[in-house]
């Protein structure tokens, strides 16, 4: 990797988020994090393993139906709250477990989404340490709404100076005409 080429790291993965983390300050460069919330697989989410008190291993488990919805999707419940509240007050503690709690069960409220309320979580954990969280959904629904006014309004499509079709109608105007560039492909 050259310096120069790079402008953002971009990450999903946990262990992923710190190297983006890492490799963003060490290159006065931006660090994102894709936070995907469009998981069907609800079995994989529904569950938490650790250590509780006595040292004892304990897995917590949220049992819902949901009914073939992606995990973002689903609603945060009174079980859900219960379930973390339990986990937070077995876990083991440490001088920031009153204050995890606090910004735990804000997140988690019920009536908000999971994906709104992971993305609210890795915010706050994040924040800190200049890590920019991207929500893949919300950009959903503005790319769906562009799509569908441009399917309901046809324009004309052109090629860019790449020789790659992109739609030239935004809203119902033409959008600018880019300048054309020096650069050629063969």
């Amino acid at each position: 990797m050259r310096k120069s080429s790079i402008k953002t790291f971009v990450t999903g993965q946990q262990v992923g988020r710190l190297s983006a983390i890492y490799h963003a300050n060490k290159n006065s460069e931006k660090a994102v994090c894709w936070i995907e919330t469009n998981d069907a697989d609800f079995n994989e989410i529904n569950r938490i393993d650790y250590i509780n008190l006595k040292d004892e291993l304990v897995t917590l488990k949220w049992y819902k139906n949901s009914q073939g919805l992606s995990c973002g999707h689903i609603v945060v419940v009174d079980e859900l709250v219960s379930t973390i509240k339990i986990f937070l007050d077995t876990v083991k503690k440490t001088e920031y477990t009153s204050e995890l709690k606090e910004s735990v069960l804000n997140c988690y409220r019920r009536c908000k989404t999971l994906g709104e309320a992971s993305t609210s979580l890795a915010k706050y954990l994040f924040d800190n340490f200049g890590i920019e969280i991207f929500d893949p959904d919300k950009f959903r629904k503005i790319n769906n709404a562009l799509t569908k006014d441009i399917l309901a309004h046809p324009g004309p499509a052109k090629r860019d100076e790449l020789g790659t079709n992109m739609w030239i109608r935004i809203g119902h105007k033409k959008a600018p005409q880019q300048k054309k560039s020096s650069l050629s492909f063969h």
